[in-house]
């Protein structure tokens, strides 16, 4: 009995085709990888902006004479974005301070932010007096 050849894959067609598809796959893994780690940095920087505006309209919104309130450091652990938040206020003049926030994440990989705010008190008196 003679024997036919058959139509089909050899054993070594298939080892390099597994071969090819593992560096593929390795290479499609580190490129994954990488895109995921930069779209975490990228989320963590548009919420430290986000906690960065509520500082700045936090610090709008209170009177002169209460800001010595805001003194301190506060740790927000729950929620989307924890982080510490420190405020300092250094006295310029009788009218005049500057408040200082430095938002610090929790998560690595986002570097803390830095607010600085000039804040005036408003002369009582009108300014249409003539006294």
């Amino acid at each position: 009995m003679k024997l036919q050849a058959q139509a089909g894959v050899s054993l070594v067609e298939v080892l390099v085709a597994v071969i090819l598809m593992g560096f593929v796959l390795t290479s499609l893994a580190g490129l994954t990888f990488t895109a995921s780690r930069q779209t975490v940095a990228a989320a963590g920087s548009s919420y430290r902006l986000g906690v960065i505006q509520q500082e700045t309209n936090r610090v709008a919104a209170i009177p002169f004479t209460d800001l010595p309130g805001l003194v301190g450091c506060s740790t927000v652990s729950t929620g989307t974005f924890p982080h510490t938040r420190c405020t300092t206020i250094t006295t310029i003049s009788a009218t005049r301070s500057q408040v200082q926030v430095i938002v610090t994440p929790a998560q690595p990989g986002v570097r803390p932010d830095t607010l600085t705010i000039e804040r005036t008190n408003p002369p009582t008196a009108s300014p249409l007096s003539t006294l």
